[in-house]
């Protein structure tokens, strides 16, 4: 079995084609005609949405993945890449626990610590098709925002969620995460941002 690097992501064959699919929106040729999770028929939108194949958890992994590689250069060691427990398991009864996907102390505030919720959204999907990309973008934000951010607050922490869709846009927070980033870096280099 050959093997292909992606974006330093090492694939299998079925993941290559799996990829060029996704990219290029066509079906390659190869022996995927089921979904893995449930059986039930292969194809772009199918990967997009489907919750039990391992597409929607994959990709949302590979997203952190980047954000916290693009916050490592900026902040180095005060990125911690594990899941920050926001609500521990019964500490509110009737509340479930509540996690991010990583932390940065010091992104907005000095020695704050931000709690950052990384959420990719399918604008695609059947259930947004009358909706404007844009909209459905600020609606996941801000659901994770009202889920999130008082809890954090009680803590001292402060909540960032990075909302994209699957083709990369991002919702406004991202674009300031990445801007602060951004500033961060040139400053680090000596080059100046715009």
């Amino acid at each position: 079995m050959g093997q292909y690097v992606l974006d330093d992501i090492l694939l299998s064959p079925e993941e290559f084609r799996d990829a060029l699919t996704l990219r290029y929106q066509f079906k390659v040729q190869g022996d995927k005609r089921n979904c893995e999770g449930y059986g039930g028929s292969w194809g772009l939108q199918h990967a997009l949405n489907c919750k039990r194949g391992g597409h929607v958890r994959k990709r949302h992994n590979e997203v952190n993945q980047a954000w916290c590689d693009l916050a490592e250069l900026a902040f180095a060691s005060a990125v911690g890449r594990g899941e920050p427990v926001v609500r521990a398991e019964g500490e509110v009864p009737g509340r479930p626990a509540l996690y991010g996907d990583f932390s940065v102390r010091g992104l907005w505030a000095r020695q704050r610590q931000a709690i950052l919720e990384t959420r990719v959204v399918n604008t695609q999907a059947a259930s947004y098709a009358q909706g404007d990309w844009q909209k459905v973008l600020i609606r996941s934000a801000t659901g994770k925002k009202e889920q999130s951010a008082k809890p954090c607050r009680d803590k001292g922490y402060d909540f960032t969620p990075l909302a994209s869709n699957v083709d990369g846009a991002l919702e406004e927070d991202g674009e300031m995460f990445l801007k602060k980033v951004a500033h961060l870096m040139s400053l680090k280099w000596d080059r100046t941002y715009r």
